[in-house]
């Protein structure tokens, strides 16, 4: 896997023994991968909207772009979570992210 072979590689040239920078580095770079296949997809419909002239014709494309931005909340919350934010309405917040990505 892509995502294990960057993480395996980041900590063997990291030089450091420092466990928690180590970790919050890494689900860093995770997030950052993850986030990776989503921003491309928002960027392909963004060229297309912008290629697009009809306004009725742009809304399937917008509609497009909004399924792909909702990606990122459950990523970068579920990221925040693995560095040591904690709020008591976290957990509800992280599932409503991914339903409404879903």
């Amino acid at each position: 896997d892509f995502g294990v072979f960057m993480v395996k590689t980041f900590v063997e040239l990291s030089h450091t023994e420092d466990v928690k920078l180590l970790h919050d580095n890494a689900m860093i770079l995770i997030a950052l991968l993850a986030s990776l296949p989503f921003w491309l997809r928002v960027r392909q419909c963004w060229v297309q909207y912008e290629g697009c002239n009809e306004p009725i014709a742009r809304i399937p494309i917008v509609l497009n772009m909004i399924k792909y931005m909702t990606a990122f909340p459950p990523i970068w919350i579920t990221a925040a979570a693995s560095l040591g934010y904690y709020h008591t309405s976290l957990p509800a917040v992280i599932a409503l992210a991914a339903a409404v990505n879903s």
